[in-house]
């Protein structure tokens, strides 16, 4: 081991690059690192395109920077503009390098480079195009030239190297101080232990690091290097794979395996590179690339022609490379990608879409089925609210499509005393138009003829023109009789014949009368059923004893105006509820209520009828007369007293007797009744002096003053 000493104190220590603390002193100032490493993006793996990376490298000051390059594959282009890395120092450019093998001019090979200065800039840049996949570089620097220690003047010992040091006195309590020497510790080593390292050696302050080419592993005693094949479980999805050394021939002995597994779901291509080369004497005996995928057979590959693309259709590929003491393979690389497994496209379904719509479906993807409005998801008999289903790593749909089909309302709701017909449509499904109509001539519409309701996709029936709506109502049709002839004036006592007063009704014990108002109800003097809670009247007969003709009605509730009073009959007015819905028809029907706004009845006439006395008997068949309406000043008040709820009214030597009360006094007088003007009910016989006095009035309850009490009592019950 030789040392040369400088004889002047400013001479520069050439001395392998680690920064050491000695003597008494501290180290003259904060040193940067005196070596270390960088690689190329990715490294080993191949550099990714459309990329630039810079390092900025810094030794102690005084010292040099020495750069040596373990490997280097850069796509070859003249003058390196495609893809290259430079070395700059101080803005000054120098060196470009690039190339797959130190015969490319533009390669750097194995020689160090060395800087002039104690800085350094390395530039990697690749373009957008790297048609073939390469490794990039790696690269070792370290300090070389200066060392500055704090220590004592005289000689002193680092490591194992004698080195004569100078100091000078700098005015403080420090000493400056100055050693020359040179020693190559990597040739020292080599001397002493018959070599430091089996490849690279780079020298440190007072030792050595030991390091591989590409392709090898530094082994535990940091000497020897041992071939790495990259085997083992390669699980991204995507990657490179090349020969142990590529692109330096393959090592004799190899057997390496490398096995790439990804997620089920995926599958795998090999795209080799063209550069392939693996010996073939003999079929592939001796030196050969296998590659097996489960289930088919495996194949093994060797010469100069490049396998291409291999689309292995599967998620797990192994590649055995084998070689043996003979012969010679220049190996190969390959760069993996991953696929997903592509689904069957779902095509389209019928009444509904499928969502989203690719060109392809992959391993992963969702799609959903909305069917169209008006139309339900089905799988089977069975209606689901909704549909996912999901692309499967075995590329089948992991739920079959389901049916789109229309939808139905059920049957339209009933009509009461009412019917519908199909407009359009049928079976009750999506958009099918029934259209409702109400029993005429005795029930109609309040305000229309005829109401058209929907199959909507909500699976309700609504109206054409508006949804949510109330349902309709057929109402009994008022104030229509059976008449032969209208406008013929009817003389007193007249015989009604049927469907003439197809209001009335009759309760044969204790004789009394009361008229329908709809098909539910009907009023009476409360005096005529005053504590009765229930009664059976007769109703669209004309003669009391011709049962067959008659319809029986039972109420189900009797209702008297709160304020009655008996012995005065104010307020002489009753509700009657039946059981059941009468049944109209020709001889039976409900006559109209007047409106609030009627005006006077003073001097009209009207008809009122009844089964009560005549000519000294109870009459059984119905009879009817004419009467005017008079002021009550000009009737007697036969001890009742008048109120503002009565009406006086009397004809000529005709009218109401005993048996007739709760009957119905009707405008306009009978036959004079048209669609226009309908009978209307304005009295109810209630009162007046016995009919053998023959003054011909009595008092009727004025039906008009209770109109409030009559819809109240009809909403409530």
């Amino acid at each position: 081991m030789a040392v040369a000493l400088s004889s002047s104190v400013r001479s520069i220590l050439r001395i392998a690059p680690v920064a050491i603390l000695l003597g008494i002193g501290s180290v003259c100032g904060s040193a940067p690192a005196m070596f270390g490493e960088l690689s190329s993006p990715q490294y080993p793996q191949p550099y990714p395109a459309d990329i630039q990376e810079r390092w900025h490298l810094e030794v102690p000051h005084g010292y040099q920077i020495k750069l040596t390059f373990n490997y280097l594959e850069i796509e070859a282009s003249p003058g390196c503009v495609y893809d290259s890395v430079s070395l700059l120092s101080e803005k000054k450019l120098l060196g470009r390098f690039c190339g797959v093998s130190p015969e490319d001019h533009s390669h750097p090979g194995v020689a160090a480079i060395l800087a002039p200065g104690s800085r350094l800039q390395v530039v990697f840049q690749a373009d957008e195009s790297n048609h073939e996949p390469h490794l990039g570089f790696s690269a070792f620097y370290q300090a070389v030239g200066e060392l500055c220690v704090t220590v004592s003047e005289g000689t002193m010992m680092v490591s194992h190297v004698k080195l004569f040091v100078k100091c000078s006195d700098t005015g403080t309590d420090r000493l400056a101080c100055f050693v020359a020497a040179y020693i190559d510790e990597c040739s020292s080593s080599s001397e002493a232990d018959d070599a430091a390292c089996s490849q690279f050696c780079l020298n440190t302050l007072g030792s050595y690091l030991c390091t591989c080419q590409h392709g090898y592993t530094l082994q535990p005693d940091q000497r020897s290097c041992i071939l790495d094949c990259g085997s083992g479980e390669h699980t991204e999805l995507e990657g490179f794979i090349s020969s142990p050394g590529y692109p330096e021939p393959s090592p004799p002995h190899l057997q390496c395996v490398y096995n790439i597994s990804v997620e089920p779901g995926f599958t795998i291509t090999l795209n080799f590179n063209q550069n392939f080369h693996i010996e073939q004497p003999q079929s592939c005996l001796f030196h050969w690339l296998q590659v097996s995928v489960p289930g088919k057979m495996s194949r093994r590959y060797c010469g100069d022609e490049s396998p291409g693309v291999l689309h292995t259709d599967s998620h797990f590929v192994q590649l055995m490379y084998h070689t043996d003491g003979y012969g010679r393979s220049d190996g190969w690389s390959l760069h993996y990608r991953t696929q997903r497994v592509q689904c069957p496209d779902p095509a389209s379904i019928s009444n509904g879409t499928v969502t989203p719509r690719f060109s392809r479906y992959f391993y992963g993807d969702y799609i959903q089925v909305r069917c169209n409005p008006g139309h339900k998801l089905m799988v089977g008999k069975r209606e689901i609210s909704s549909f996912k289903s999901l692309c499967q790593s075995s590329g089948e749909w992991h739920l079959e499509l389901p049916e789109c089909k229309i939808v139905d309302c059920g049957p339209p709701e009933p009509l009461l005393n009412g019917g519908f017909s199909f407009v359009s449509g049928e079976q009750n499904q999506y958009q099918s138009v029934v259209e409702y109509r109400c029993y005429q001539p005795y029930y109609r519409f309040k305000e229309m003829s005829g109401v058209r309701f929907m199959c909507a996709a909500d699976r309700k029936w609504t109206t054409e023109n508006s949804s949510g709506v109330d349902f309709p109502q057929c109402v009994a049709v008022c104030g229509m009789n059976t008449e032969d002839v209208f406008g013929v004036r009817v003389s007193a006592g007249k015989q009604a014949n049927p469907g003439e007063i197809p209001w009335q009704l009759v309760i044969p014990e204790p004789r009394g009368g009361a008229f329908l108002i709809s098909d539910l109800w009907a009023l009476t003097a409360a005096h005529v059923v005053n504590g009765y809670d229930r009664m059976t009247w007769y109703g669209g007969t004309v003669n009391i004893m011709n049962k067959t003709a008659s319809v029986l009605l039972n109420t189900s509730k009797i209702i008297i105006h709160p304020r009655y009073k008996h012995k005065h009959f104010d307020n002489d007015i009753a509700l009657m509820k039946m059981s059941r819905r009468v049944p109209l028809g020709p001889n039976i029907r409900p006559v109209c209520l007047p409106n609030k706004s009627d005006g006077p009845l003073e001097g009209k006439t009207g008809t009122v009828s009844g089964f009560g006395i005549y000519e000294k008997s109870i009459s059984d068949v119905l009879l009817y007369a004419n009467v005017r309406v008079y002021s009550k000043n000009s009737c007697p008040s036969f001890n009742v007293s008048i109120t503002e709820n009565m009406i006086c009214a009397g004809g000529e030597r005709v009218d109401t007797c005993q048996g007739d009360s709760g009957g119905a006094l009707v405008f306009p007088m009978l036959g004079q009744g048209t669609l226009e003007d309908p009978y209307t009910v304005k009295g109810i016989v209630s009162s007046g002096p016995r009919c053998r006095l023959k003054i011909y009035k009595g008092y009727y309850t004025k039906v008009q003053n209770y109109l409030d009490w009559i819809e109240e009592t009809m909403e409530k019950n």
